[in-house]
């Protein structure tokens, strides 16, 4: 009797795609327990042997592959497998990798969620395989950031998932990113109901290079820091938006401040959001040199992020600081970009367009740009407007500089953010990325899903139209509750710009819930029609929220309706003989109709005028969320969920945040 047999033979001693063969095997041998499958090392391609599956790089491959810009940063793979022969290849290890998940999902593979119960697995028989493959990405940078309140299996979880679904690179924001471990180490928002694990700072550096070992394994892009750079070179930790201790300011760092209102401080008491007195050389030279010094000593890193300080409106008003805080940008990236080029380092400096920093620079001029990225980040922007509305033919307005008097500083349309793009285009022709937050904030005004999804699709679609060549996700980590549809679209889209948002959509609801998946595609769809975040958006943007709005009463009744003509479906799937991933999908999906019967409430009580009734529901709201963590904290990030729903539930109430800087 002949046995079926696979052979994947390894190319080389490179750990991303020594890890690749190993999640072939091991995918490969969940399908079908009883195949066997074997694992060869070679030096390199050897032609002569037959009847193997090649995995990883060679020279004789480079004519297969797409041609890329940069086969570092860039990525492309081909797959050619013929009755279980064939090659597994991409232009760097990582795209080794991408490629062998994107062999293993055309035999049925799929990751719905990136949690551990969010593995389908399909069993069956294998006998011949056939695949081909030959693609590159519709952008090259696919990012995820660091964000949240997160323990390390939660940001393990997603770095695990982010080859499997191609994106490419990961940020971890800070040089040290205490604050988003502390939230959730030490419970921050659920006090009483969580015991506090004290996490120290220490503990959180040794999670770092944990992840960090993880990170390379899979040879993902790794970009690091963002804010901070203002604060720590004048010995002040960064690591949050902490407010210092002592008010004291020593008489050595006094003079280094910004000015405001005629006097030197730390802004609102945060180094973190603390900018600098830019125009004095000694400063930009302290921060360049701590960059610098920082770059020499972390080579693994390939993307540093300098960013200023956080906020808006809080940059020097001293009588020399003349220009605008982009032109003295421009100089400090100028003479790091020196620094750097004189040593032979390639680090990449990533540099941000945010608040004051919008506005592009005047005078100061580029000497080059090959070694930067600009990111341009539109934190107030909303939602409710697509990046499809814009025309690159016509030329958008905004609001003129003016200082730390600025109006709209950050802009809160989809038009003002493409106005500054533009004017970042004249000046600018570098690498230029989206930096948004669909998965921030956005997510909690639609407990569908379903239509920031759709958001998602259709802005990531239009990056190419206006300029851009990827995206930074600046987004929770925990953000799949009930399903992973927002984050699975974004990875799609930003691979192949042109897929189909119903086609995709419906092929995630089918995988991640079986053969009721279409009839959960059209609940979700309703659900986000019915809580309506076009109005929750507008709520808390204009502190405004107009009672005995009936067409709000309607959209909030017709939700009800929605969770209540759903239940026996759920009811029946919960009882099904599902594989253990589908049940998990459908026991989220129980817990969030309990979700949106709380949250539906205040909300409710809230558009009919009824302020004590509003109250009372919305605390036993937050009560009930801050119980989640027990049932699904894999998913759901609780800290937010309570910080947006006092956006929504009691928009005329004062939100208190330690995100002192953002625009909310």
């Amino acid at each position: 009797m002949k046995f079926n047999r696979i052979t994947l033979a390894r190319i080389g001693n490179n750990e991303t795609v020594k890890y690749a063969v190993e999640e072939l095997y091991s995918y490969i041998k969940k399908i079908d327990s009883s195949l066997f499958v074997d694992v060869r090392f070679y030096p390199d391609y050897d032609e002569s042997v037959k009847n193997v599956i090649w995995v990883g790089q060679s020279e004789a491959f480079s004519d297969k592959l797409l041609e890329v810009p940069d086969k570092a940063l860039d990525d492309t793979i081909y797959i050619d497998v013929e009755n279980n022969e064939g090659i597994i290849t991409g232009c760097n290890p990582r795209a080794v990798l991408i490629a062998a998940y994107r062999f293993l999902r055309e035999l049925g593979i799929a990751w719905i969620r990136p949690t551990d119960d969010g593995e389908v697995i399909p069993q069956y028989k294998i006998t011949k395989i056939d695949v081909f493959v030959k693609e590159k990405p519709s952008y090259r940078h696919r990012v995820q950031m660091i964000e949240g309140a997160i323990s390390y299996e939660h940001v393990l979880e997603l770095i695990r998932w982010m080859p499997k679904a191609g994106m490419n690179s990961y940020l971890m924001q800070f040089l040290r990113p205490f604050i988003f471990f502390d939230r959730w180490y030490n419970h921050e928002c659920c006090e009483g109901y969580f015991e506090n694990e004290n996490v120290s700072r220490e503990d959180v550096d040794a999670i770092v290079l944990e992840l960090e070992r993880e990170i390379a394994k899979r040879g993902l892009y790794y970009r690091k820091v963002g804010h901070g750079w203002t604060g720590e070179p004048l010995g002040y930790t960064s690591d949050g938006w902490y407010k210092i201790q002592s008010k004291e300011i020593p008489e050595n760092v006094k003079p280094l401040l910004a000015e405001m209102d005629g006097e030197r401080k730390f802004f609102r008491d945060i180094p973190l959001n603390t900018n600098l007195c830019y125009s004095k050389p000694e400063v930009r030279k302290l921060i360049v040199d701590y960059i610098a010094d920082y770059i020499r000593k972390n080579p693994y890193v390939d993307v540093i992020q300098f960013w200023l300080g956080d906020g808006s409106n809080n940059y020097c008003e001293c009588k020399d600081c003349t220009e605008r805080p982009t032109d003295y940008f421009v100089m400090m990236l100028n003479d790091l970009d020196e620094i750097l080029t004189k040593e032979g380092i390639p680090t990449k400096i990533a540099f941000n367009a945010y608040g004051n920093t919008n506005w592009a620079p005047l005078k100061e001029k580029f000497k080059k740009t090959d070694r930067f990225i600009l990111e341009i980040a539109p934190i107030a922007r909303n939602m409710s407007t697509c990046f499809d509305v814009l025309d690159p033919s016509k030329t958008y307005t905004h609001p003129e500089y003016n200082g730390n008097k600025t109006e709209e500083v950050q802009p809160r349309t989809t038009e003002g953010f493409y106005a500054h793009l533009q004017d970042w285009q004249k000046v600018y022709d570098g690498d230029t990325i989206l930096c948004d937050y669909h998965l921030m904030w956005d997510h909690f005004y639609d407990p569908g899903y379903h239509g920031i999804a759709k958001t998602i699709h259709t802005d990531m679609h239009n990056l190419e139209k206006i300029g851009l060549d990827g995206y930074i996700s600046c987004q929770l980590t925990r953000s799949c509750f009930p399903t992973n549809l927002p984050l699975h679209i974004m990875a799609e889209t930003l691979w192949d710009k042109d897929c189909d948002f119903e086609e995709k959509a419906l092929d995630y609801y089918l995988t991640a819930f079986g053969p009721d998946g279409d009839a959960v595609m059209e609940y979700m769809k309703a659900l986000s029609e019915g809580f309506d975040p076009y109005y929750n958006r507008q709520c808390f943007k204009t502190k405004v929220a107009p009672y005995g709005n009936e067409e709000r009463i309607a959209k909030l009744k017709g939700a009800l309706a929605t969770l209540t003509g759903f239940e026996d479906t759920i009811k029946k799937n919960l009882e099904a003989d599902h594989c253990s991933s589908v049940r998990a999908s459908w026991e989220y999906l129980s817990v969030h109709t309990e979700y949106c019967r709380m949250l539906a409430k205040p909300l409710m009580a809230f558009a009919q005028g009824k302020n004590e009734e509003r109250e009372i529901l919305a605390g036993e709201f937050e009560d009930f969320v801050k119980l989640l963590p027990a049932r699904i904290h894999k998913t759901f990030d609780e800290f937010w969920a309570l910080f947006c729903s006092n956006r929504i539930t009691r928009v005329d109430a004062k939100v208190e945040s330690d995100i002192e800087g953002a625009a909310f």
